[in-house]
């Protein structure tokens, strides 16, 4: 898709202040961005007449009006949830339930340790078979995780993105959390906006 003005956001893989968590990241958006492309090819079909530029190296989004409705679509389409309880990135709609589960665990072991960064459902297990042998997988299903919500945080009072640092915190970027509560604004980890998106 062609973006004719400046965009909103632009990233690059290659851009100096970036890091390998940033690289995963924005090739995760790149692929929620090919896949959403498919699922809602006209941009009047997204908030905002959201568009996107997608290279090899670079992801360019721009679109109109209030940046509140345009993130928060962004990132609830991209963010899921299946039938099963199990996170699901629309980017990753092709894995088998076996690597469902499994990314599913993964996500919840790091970014989401806290409980205060989910709900929960329940506890569920499904029994795959794997060379002639049943085995169960179990794991705690979510009804929402902390993903979704994120452009709120994202974003001012007023609904625009904030051109400043965000702070940090573990269920974005593994580790990152404040050291010492008494030098919390030395020890703070923070951010630029469309880095943290």
């Amino acid at each position: 898709m062609i973006i004719t003005s400046r965009p909103k956001l632009a990233l690059n893989l290659y851009a100096a202040d970036t890091t390998t968590i940033h690289r995963a990241g924005m090739t995760g958006l790149w692929m929620s961005l090919y896949k959403l492309e498919q699922k809602y090819p006209n941009p009047s079909q997204r908030p905002g007449n959201l568009t996107w530029n997608l290279s090899n190296t670079e992801i360019a989004i721009n679109w109109q009006g209030q940046d509140l409705p345009v993130i928060d679509w962004l990132l609830k389409n991209s963010f899921l949830i299946n039938k099963e309880g199990l996170i699901n990135f629309v980017g990753l709609q092709s894995l088998n339930l076996v690597n469902q589960i499994h990314t599913h665990k993964a996500i919840h072991d790091t970014f989401l340790r806290h409980n205060k960064f989910y709900k929960k459902d329940q506890e569920r297990s499904e029994i795959i078979n794997i060379q002639d042998k049943n085995i169960n997988l179990n794991y705690r299903a979510l009804s929402w995780y902390i993903h979704q919500t994120f452009a709120e945080t994202l974003c001012d009072e007023s609904g625009n993105l904030i051109d400043d640092y965000i702070q940090i915190v573990s269920w974005l970027y593994p580790g990152a959390t404040v050291r010492h509560a008494k030098l919390e604004k030395v020890t703070k980890i923070e951010e630029r906006t469309e880095y943290a998106l």
